[in-house]
């Protein structure tokens, strides 16, 4: 999340005038928008089955459903 904020406030605020690709010695906005595309593509698709925590095991459990109260 925090990488999505500084890639966004480079592309508005350091490469706008640049462009995507710049023929100038400055790189353009291609390196922000590919490091932009991949904590997009996590938030929107999930951490998957390769990520650490799934592999050593440290996912959140699924709570079950709740119980009714007993009556007394």
């Amino acid at each position: 999340m925090a990488l999505s904020v500084v890639s966004i406030g480079a592309l508005i605020y350091v490469k706008q005038d640049l462009g995507i690709i710049s023929s100038q010695p400055m790189p353009g906005a291609e390196l922000d928008l590919a490091l932009l595309g991949g904590p997009i593509a996590v938030i929107l698709l999930g951490p998957g089955p390769i990520a650490l925590d799934h592999r050593l095991g440290i996912e959140p459990r699924e709570t079950a459903a709740p119980r009714e109260p007993a009556l007394v």
